[in-house]
């Protein structure tokens, strides 16, 4: 609809000749609602350099498009919202508030606040609030492998998954990383046991007693074998183990010393204020 007075639009400041000062009697109006115009000019700064006419011109366009559509629900707003739902000056002013103190204490913190929490720190809370991380869902520390039915040497596979000694974990890395379409082992790492009952296509009403009397489970398909070894697990409702919670903590850590900042600092400018007489109080 107003593609072809846009293509004149983007050939005059695309040739240099939208150099004009903005002084609506000259400028070239590329879109009305009411009384209310979208000029060449303002569509200058949106175009980069260099861009091929075409590309240009459907960055003209859409943008054009867009102010259409923003003026055109800016009118029904004026026309349906009461005088005290249309004066905003109030929350703009108090966003503007509250964005120029939130940038100003985020640059201050930047600036000053220390963000580095030692370990020992990190641990001293978790022992002393351990109470208030029970599990969610039961974990666990688990090996977890899926093997083609047709690979060799099932059975053996069948001790070394089982096995502690360190020549079997040998021999079950060795063949895992030959044979095994997928090998998890969370030694180190907990692991929801949901999440590997579902690799098991499990569906486990009680997971409690399942685990108490399953440590290993062996399954198998038309084309794969699965083991899985529960090597340690720890119930919902017991206390999370300090690795599974450690960010969590320091977060908490970190956070609590954001609110003390940010508190002594709203105290340190108050103070300043009242020394050096920047506010007065009127009773």
């Amino acid at each position: 609809m107003i593609k072809y007075g846009l293509l004149l639009v983007l050939i005059s400041f695309l040739t240099g000749f939208c150099s004009r000062q903005n002084n609506n009697k000259d400028e070239i109006p590329v879109a009305r609602v009411g009384d209310r115009y979208l000029y060449s000019s303002q569509l200058q700064s949106i175009v980069e350099k260099g861009t091929p006419s075409k590309d240009s011109l459907e960055i003209v366009n859409n943008y054009s498009d867009n102010w259409i559509k923003k003026q055109l629900l800016l009118q029904k707003a004026e026309l349906n919202l009461t005088v005290d739902e249309k004066n905003v000056n109030k929350q703009l002013e108090d966003y503007r508030t509250s964005l120029l103190i939130f940038l100003y204490e985020k640059d201050m913190m930047n600036q000053k606040m220390d963000t580095l929490i030692n370990e020992s720190v990190i641990k001293e809370y978790y022992d002393l609030n351990t109470l208030n991380f029970p599990l969610t869902k039961e974990i666990a520390k688990a090996v977890y492998i899926k093997v083609s039915a047709s690979a060799p040497n099932i059975d053996k596979l069948k001790i070394w998954y089982k096995s502690e000694a360190d020549e079997d974990l040998k021999q079950l890395e060795n063949y895992c990383y030959q044979y095994a379409a997928k090998y998890d082992y969370f030694n180190d790492d907990w692991a929801e046991v949901d999440r590997i009952l579902f690799e098991l296509s499990l569906k486990i009403e009680n997971i409690n007693d399942f685990l108490k009397q399953n440590p290993f489970i062996e399954k198998t398909d038309s084309m794969y074998y699965y083991f899985v070894n529960f090597k340690e697990y720890r119930l919902k409702g017991e206390t999370a183990p300090y690795s599974v919670v450690h960010n969590d903590i320091k977060n908490i850590i970190l956070n609590k010393r954001k609110m003390k900042f940010l508190k002594d600092l709203e105290n340190y400018i108050y103070v300043d204020g009242m020394k050096n007489n920047k506010f007065t109080f009127y009773k």
